[in-house]
């Protein structure tokens, strides 16, 4: 008896160590997976996570194409919708789905934008494994080796486990306390402020040529790959499952011919056979005034394309007629505020068309703005309604002005001038210049000029505005002529 209880007392010691020792081995492994991971990659997927659960309005998915081009501050200050562009480079339909599913782990967006780009033949100049790698990077569980195992089976075992692939990182690390507990384990729990968005300056100065981008009435007989029309489906039914009604679009862009046209017509077939809506923009750039080389490099919108790309998608989503379930919450209305007040100067500074900036200046943004203006007669009456929503309430155009608008409140308007003190600093406006501590930083030919200066004074845009010919900035009124 005692020889029973004494052996099997031994067998316990043994599996309790083997376990302890498996057990110490997993741990150390699972921690080493956190120490020795990718540095560029390892924040993509953590910055959606850290968004409040059930706190989406919209969701807006697919390529780089959908990064670049919507602006969810923008979105906000123009809807009241809280978004997040969860897209990925060159998204293949498949890893949409694997992504979607992600969404529907932490939100219930009401809206899906998706942009559908990587059904057309040109996906071709970005197919390969980083498509994948790189979005596995933001989702997490199943999801991520769903993702992983679109990739060959040997290459897709490299990426289940980070240790093995960055091991060797010890040699080059210049600081050994990221080894430790506090930093491996800390996290990080910020929300990225452009909420997925991709910025990219605009061109200050125009090139020589710019054009719309191309669109084909004809078509040739084409067929969606399976993979993508099956994606689709899935697609759908995801968002029908979760109360999610689904919109498409695609972004202007070069080296759309009649082949990769007709791809795109399929793809509005099929939204066509399922009542999804759809946007193709390329087929209305010029009426959305979107221009090769200026509002994009010709494939990825900069700042001031995306300014045009989000501003048609947020009417068209108060159009749609969706009950949205919004949940205010303090910090991401700020968060979204202040960014789109940061992003709203740097696409000033890169737009002239100023019917689109003072629309978006319209939303009230903290910082001071400065009018000066002279008439000669005729003035376009939608800037005249963006002015007064600025906040130049008592502005007409019949006669001279010059106001000063703080915060939305107009603190000062003559039809003679107006000296106005910040401090100690002294702008001083007349029919000759916008004086900045008595330095001119308007164009004294102009008979218009309107700046923007930020809270801090740190930032500013000056526009010289010529209100007779559409509501250009003076000199770019000819790039809107027809080509």
């Amino acid at each position: 008896m005692n020889k029973t209880i004494k052996g099997f007392l031994n067998g316990l010691r043994v599996l309790v160590s083997a376990a302890a020792m498996v057990g110490l081995v997993f741990g150390c492994y699972t921690y080493l997976n956190k120490v020795f991971r990718n540095k560029e990659f390892e924040n993509v997927g953590v910055f959606f996570q850290n968004i409040p659960e059930d706190s989406m309005d919209v969701i807006t998915m697919g390529s780089s194409h959908a990064e670049y081009s919507f602006v969810p501050p923008f979105f906000y200050e123009e809807t009241g919708l809280y978004s997040y562009t969860y897209a990925s480079a060159c998204q293949p339909y498949e890893v949409a789905v694997e992504m979607l599913e992600e969404v529907y782990k932490r939100q219930n967006p009401k809206l899906f934008i998706f942009e559908v780009f990587t059904a057309m033949p040109l996906k071709s100049a970005c197919d390969g494994d980083s498509c994948y790698v790189f979005a596995q990077y933001k989702v997490t569980g199943k999801e991520r080796y769903d993702i992983l195992d679109y990739l060959p089976e040997e290459k897709s075992k490299e990426y289940y486990n980070e240790f093995l692939n960055y091991h060797n990182d010890w040699k080059t690390l210049e600081d050994y306390t990221q080894i430790f507990p506090e930093k491996a384990l800390a996290g990080n729990h910020d929300i990225d402020y452009n909420f997925g968005y991709l910025y990219t300056d605009g061109y200050e100065y125009y090139p020589g040529n710019w054009w719309h981008a191309a669109h084909y009435d004809e078509s040739v007989d084409v067929q969606l790959d399976q993979i993508d029309l099956d994606c689709l489906n899935k697609l759908y039914e995801l968002c029908t499952s979760h109360g999610t009604q689904m919109l498409l679009y695609k972004t202007p862009i070069d080296g759309i011919d009649i082949e990769n046209q007709s791809y795109l017509n399929k793809v509005w077939e099929w939204a066509d056979e399922h009542g999804v809506p759809y946007i193709d923009m390329p087929a209305i750039s010029r009426q959305l005034g979107f221009y090769m080389w200026i509002h994009s490099d010709s494939y990825h919108a900069n700042i001031t394309g995306a300014g045009i790309v989000t501003d048609y998608l947020a009417q068209y989503v108060k159009n749609m007629g969706i009950e949205f379930d919004h949940k205010e919450n303090a910090e991401l209305t700020k968060i979204y505020h202040d960014r789109a007040e940061e992003l709203s100067t740097y696409y000033a500074k890169f737009e002239h068309h100023a019917l689109k900036y003072t629309k978006l200046w319209s939303h009230g943004f903290d910082g001071y703005y400065f009018l000066r203006y002279f008439p000669l007669g005729g003035f376009n009456p939608e800037l005249l309604e963006n002015l007064k929503t600025i906040g130049f309430t008592d502005f007409d155009p019949n006669q001279e002005y010059y106001g000063v608008v703080h915060n939305g409140q107009l603190e000062a308007s003559s039809h003679e001038y107006v000296d106005y003190y910040i401090g100690e600093r002294e702008f001083y406006v007349d029919k000759n210049a916008i004086n900045d501590w008595w330095n001119p930083v308007s164009d004294p030919e102009s008979f218009m000029t309107l700046a923007y200066y930020t809270e801090d004074l740190e930032d500013k845009v000056v526009k010289e505005i010529e209100y007779r010919w559409g509501g250009y900035d003076r000199g770019y009124g000819e790039y809107d002529w027809e080509r």
